[in-house]
């Protein structure tokens, strides 16, 4: 079962999304900026990869046929739920882990390093917490983590880029104007849009904006 769905995972992740980011990318006449993955684009890589990860579980779930000749249909709705499941808790788990960053770097609770302030972090992050021990292990961990005057390191910081979720974004862009994925046509339209270029996570959003005005312009009324 853990086989059978991590083999999914890594095929939607890996192939259908990092794999064909590349692909698709090295094969169109873009601009240097957009076809060379660097840090300010691996929030909108990894958002795109994610996005066909959950796709493949979920086109995978509405082929029958396919299940039948990977031999897995007789299991293949225990192996979705417990990709759901797990999505969840790594959903919950990243909210968490960003709200207790932004927690960790509020200046205006005052100096890092103060008892009382280190006090009112944990009491803060404690009621998202599940386990007690959790907040305080999670200061403790990052307790050094700050320069002179009490800026958290940007590395730590640099993780909330991750919150950007680009493709979501996109989505409710391509939505919005009327383009549904479940559709041919509309479904290449968007692949393409998520897999052509390297995005900063807002140009991401800016493109797809673009890509979903002109062809919504087309479609007669």
């Amino acid at each position: 079962m853990f086989q059978d769905r991590e083999l999914i995972r890594i095929y939607g992740h890996e192939g259908m999304g990092h794999a064909l980011n590349n692909v698709v990318t090295g094969n169109n006449d873009l601009p240097y900026f957009l076809s060379e993955s660097s840090p300010l684009t691996t929030a909108t890589e990894e958002s795109v990869a994610q996005f066909f990860q959950e796709r493949l579980f979920e086109d995978l779930r509405n082929a029958p046929e396919v299940q039948r000749e990977l031999d897995i249909e007789h299991k293949f709705e225990r192996i979705y739920q417990e990709a759901e499941d797990i999505k969840k808790l790594k959903e919950f788990w990243l909210r968490q882990k960003h709200y207790g960053i932004v927690v960790l770097g509020n200046k205006r609770l005052g100096d890092p390093t103060d008892p009382s302030v280190i006090t009112k972090k944990i009491e803060l992050l404690n009621e998202v917490m599940l386990q007690g021990e959790t907040a305080r292990y999670f200061i403790e961990q990052h307790r050094h983590n700050f320069d002179s005057e009490g800026n958290l390191d940007r590395g730590v910081v640099g993780e909330l880029v991750y919150c950007a979720q680009p493709v979501a974004r996109a989505m409710k862009i391509f939505s919005g104007r009327g383009i549904k994925y479940d559709s041919g046509e509309e479904r290449t339209l968007i692949d393409r849009t998520l897999l052509r270029g390297f995005w900063t996570p807002e140009g991401f959003v800016d493109n797809a904006r673009v890509v979903a005005e002109n062809y919504s312009s087309r479609i007669p009324d």
